[in-house]
């Protein structure tokens, strides 16, 4: 009985096996050689999308200026402090942002993928032994080994999920260009609202795929290394290799709440959208004083 009972498991282990690893091996390659996030906003629809929505997000100013442009005006008449130009900056501010953001979108996009082809020109492996994952099929015997075929299993599913990640995110991507003309509006708030809020989103966005790609071929190097190094399969070397190749991949499936968590808990996004406001602010402070205004 104990006999057919590991048959049937040794059986199910080794379809497990063949229905994971040929997608595995497909998408690995495709995201450590070409997995670049596309620019899907420049079809003719998303570009009159972006149109309509930036006249939306114009209107939506507009409105909102001129609400606290009378507010301004009732302080004023009451003989209070009242910052004008500060109101003008904004407003500037954020009608450069409602114009610019799909353009901010789209360097970020190149930027990220011009990390990622950094990343993958390292030289390291891209592609799975031939045969390794199959080397697994009968490790049966003793529970390393059977915690070997399982945590293969896991690993290979992990790359799967990381494809499909870096796919999402260039639709992420294209909606953050939508998006991003009314977020824009949020300029005209303290410490730029939701304005910040888009670019420090849209750049953990932009960043992840050249890590996602990097951890992928530290995944790789742990799962070649068992192979490499002459171990056995189910092995506790060759356990720990695999440990590793999962964990790699599992950080790579959590590498854009890492990312986020790093750059808000850090204030670095905080810090760059504070100088970019600083910087767009002076501008807008010359021009203004260029009119005499």
């Amino acid at each position: 009985m104990q006999t057919i009972i590991q048959g049937a498991m040794t059986g199910l282990i080794d379809v497990a096996l063949k229905w994971a690893a040929a997608p595995a091996e497909w998408a690995i390659s495709l995201v450590t050689t070409a997995g670049a996030m596309r620019y899907l906003w420049g079809a003719a629809w998303a570009q009159l999308a972006i149109h309509i929505i930036q006249g939306i997000a114009g209107s939506v100013l507009a409105v909102r200026a001129t609400w606290e442009a009378l507010q301004i005006a009732l302080v004023r008449s009451e003989g209070g402090p009242t910052d004008i130009g500060g109101l003008f900056r904004r407003v500037v501010m954020a009608v450069c942002a409602i114009v610019a953001g799909p353009t901010i979108a789209y360097q970020m996009l190149l930027a990220g993928n011009g990390l990622a082809v950094v990343v993958s020109h390292l030289g390291l492996a891209t592609t799975l032994p031939p045969s390794a994952v199959s080397a697994f099929g009968g490790v049966t015997v003793g529970a390393t080994g059977l915690l070997s075929v399982i945590v293969l299993l896991f690993g290979l599913i992990l790359a799967l999920v990381v494809f499909f990640q870096s796919v999402v995110r260039s639709i992420e991507m294209l909606l953050a260009a939508l998006a991003s003309p009314v977020l824009a509006v949020g300029f005209l708030a303290d410490g730029g609202g939701t304005a910040a809020a888009w670019f420090v989103e849209t750049l953990v966005l932009a960043c992840t795929q050249s890590v996602q790609v990097l951890l992928m071929y530290v995944g790789i190097q742990f799962f070649v290394s068992i192979f490499t190094s002459g171990a056995t399969p189910g092995s506790p070397g060759a356990f720990m290799d695999l440990c590793f190749f999962a964990g790699a991949l599992w950080v790579a499936v959590k590498t854009p709440h890492i990312l986020r968590q790093y750059t808000y808990h850090s204030g670095m996004g905080g810090g760059m959208v504070s100088i970019g406001g600083q910087a767009a602010s002076a501008g807008v402070s010359a021009i203004m004083k260029g009119f005499g205004v």
